[in-house]
């Protein structure tokens, strides 16, 4: 039987993540729940709180602020966007259906970049 995957798609041919979680189950011995991240009693866990938690519960032992989960996604993407990470391979890697999708949600980072490069370049011709 194939797990309920914590992130939506097809196990067969999705993300890179749902390929890690999978080699995961299968080598947890397939536990019979079906749940990637099952509760001490099998039962489906809600997955959003059970990540913040301990994301959380990480930044704390740390000692740096607390954050969500998304927000270290959004942050990823954002920081990989200011790398100069292709946008396909982010959108890729972060499982966004589309490069379309990942540049209108990141606009604002490819705005602030190119405000950055314009004040580089300009101090470049001041040299």
């Amino acid at each position: 039987m194939l797990p309920f995957l914590a992130v939506s798609g097809n196990p067969s041919t999705s993300t890179t993540a749902n390929r890690v979680l999978l080699e995961w189950w299968v080598r947890q011995g397939e536990p019979e729940s079906g749940w990637i991240v099952p509760t001490r009693s099998g039962t489906r866990r809600e997955l959003g709180a059970w990540l913040n938690r301990s994301t959380q519960a990480t930044c704390q032992a740390a000692g740096v602020r607390k954050v969500t989960f998304h927000g270290l996604r959004h942050s990823h993407i954002s920081l990989a966007r200011e790398a100069g990470v292709p946008l396909s391979v982010i959108s890729k890697n972060v499982g966004h259906h589309s490069e379309e999708f990942t540049a209108r949600v990141y606009a604002h980072v490819a705005d602030e970049f190119c405000t950055s490069a314009a004040e580089r370049f300009q101090t470049h011709l001041r040299a």
